[in-house]
């Protein structure tokens, strides 16, 4: 048989590695969106009124607010390591 894999040659273990799916939070919703919307703003920019630089720029700052975490907000490192 030719797709036989348990033929006792070479190795069986599975080759495809799950990969880390990660879920889509309120936070990179968020963020995304507000990086669409400057992005929209820049195009705005570009061919109108140059205003739109203004609100451009607070999109991109509060997306990137918005999708940085903080390092210390893991409690579970709130302990030293040497106890």
């Amino acid at each position: 048989m030719i797709c036989d894999i348990n033929n006792g040659i070479g190795n069986n273990e599975v080759v495809i590695r799950e990969t880390d799916k990660r879920p889509m939070t309120l936070e990179k919703v968020c963020s995304l969106l507000c990086f669409l919307a400057g992005a929209v703003f820049l195009v705005m920019a570009l061919f109108g009124p140059w205003r739109y630089f203004f609100l451009m720029g607070v999109c991109t700052i509060v997306g990137v607010m918005i999708y940085e975490e903080p390092a210390s907000s893991d409690t579970k490192k709130k302990r030293r390591e040497d106890r």
